[in-house]
């Protein structure tokens, strides 16, 4: 491979996975077209087409979730039984390059041996020997913003080959998005490049390696953070967090409110955004259906406020693998939601990690995962108590 093209033949493949079963008609066609609109806006590709019959992706929604409604799954995991999901491709091409891009969704499971949600997209060359780079790299980066995945990987059939990961393993690549659900990647080998996409990591190995070397050196950085295998269970289907605007919101509430005010006033006022009071005071929310609702550092009493926390997720009693990737996969959604509100934070990362947003004036945020992710709005007096104490980072 050289720096101006992504395959040293005329095809590449990228896999994209996630876990997230009973997904409608409607969710699935959203899917597809964020992917489709993340070409367009990148390549230029405006007419998509499905299937043999080479029908025009509509441009309505009620239109493409019942298109995606006929086409009732009859691959192979229909034989165990299941009968269920969808499945079909669409294709899109330029005058340079063409993606066809085979999707799996909508099971009542997650899959067996073989991940059941799925997008295999094939990816040509218009002239059989040169794909440009920036082509296959809006496809890894359109994939990531549409289906929202586990794990997104763009190699050569040698890499697969080589490689003898497949199933729920990660797999080689030039280019591999991990979602934070996976992992967390402290550590690369040489020669790897990383950097933060979405709500994950992009590594990116250099376009003239070998497979062998992308192989290696896949494999070495996936060691070196303890990584082996894509989570199956699908966690979002079994916790349940606040949406990121939605806890943001509720933040901004906190941080235009007219300060100073007492416990109990604010307690009051919190009706405002949906929280809810007891008969003796003290305040819930209740919108999400989380396992721990309670607010606290507002209630009955008439001390000053110093502080508000919120939880954004689910608890769990015994801390599973999977449960701890959630929480992982959470955060820097938060975190990333909370920069583009108020700028970018400061962030400590350990056992427990921090990311703190100085509003000046009107206080500061943090957003805190530990065994479960938290938000805390303090006041003004609070930071700079905290700033004196050296117990908050800047």
């Amino acid at each position: 491979m050289n720096t101006t093209t992504t395959a040293p033949v005329g095809e590449v493949s990228v896999r994209v996975v996630w876990a997230r079963p009973q997904e409608t008609p409607e969710e699935i066609a959203r899917q597809v077209d964020l992917f489709m609109h993340g070409m367009r806006e990148r390549t230029g590709i405006s007419v998509w087409t499905l299937g043999t019959e080479r029908t025009p992706w509509p441009k309505d929604q009620a239109e493409q979730a019942e298109l995606v409604s006929q086409m009732k799954s009859t691959e192979g995991l229909a034989r165990q039984g299941d009968g269920d999901g969808y499945a079909f491709w669409v294709r899109g091409f330029t005058s340079e390059a063409m993606a066809v891009a085979h999707v799996s969704a909508g099971q009542d499971h997650t899959g067996g041996r073989i991940p059941a949600q799925r997008a295999d997209i094939e990816v040509t060359a218009v002239d059989g020997e040169h794909i440009p780079r920036a082509f296959t790299d809006a496809v890894v980066s359109s994939a990531v913003e549409g289906w929202d995945p586990l794990m997104v990987r763009l190699g050569t059939i040698e890499m697969q080959r080589l490689a003898r990961r497949g199933n729920w393993k990660i797999t080689p690549g030039y280019r591999l998005w991990l979602a934070d659900a996976v992992g967390r990647i402290d550590h690369i080998a040489d020669g790897v490049q990383a950097e933060r996409v979405e709500t994950g990591t992009l590594l990116t190995l250099p376009d003239d390696w070998s497979a062998q070397q992308v192989v290696d050196a896949t494999q070495k950085t996936l060691e070196l953070n303890g990584l082996d295998e894509l989570p199956s269970l699908t966690v979002r289907s079994i916790w349940k967090s606040i949406p990121v605007d939605e806890a943001l919101d509720m933040l901004q509430f906190w941080v235009d409110a007219n300060w100073p005010m007492t416990e109990r006033e604010a307690a009051e006022s919190s009706s405002e955004i949906g929280w809810t009071q007891d008969q003796d005071g003290w305040v819930s929310n209740d919108l999400f259906g989380l396992s721990f609702p309670d607010i606290e550092g507002i209630g009955p009493a008439d001390d000053p406020v110093k502080r508000i926390l919120l939880t954004l997720t689910d608890h769990e009693k015994h801390i599973t693998d999977d449960f701890a990737r959630f929480i992982a996969g959470r955060f820097p959604e938060y975190v990333d939601g909370a920069e583009k509100l108020w700028g970018k934070g400061a962030l400590c990362r350990g056992e427990v990690d921090r990311a703190y947003f100085d509003l000046e004036s009107r206080g500061g945020v943090m957003i805190v995962r530990s065994k479960v992710v938290e938000a805390l709005y303090l006041t003004q007096p609070e930071v700079d108590l905290r700033k004196a104490n050296k117990e908050w980072a800047t």
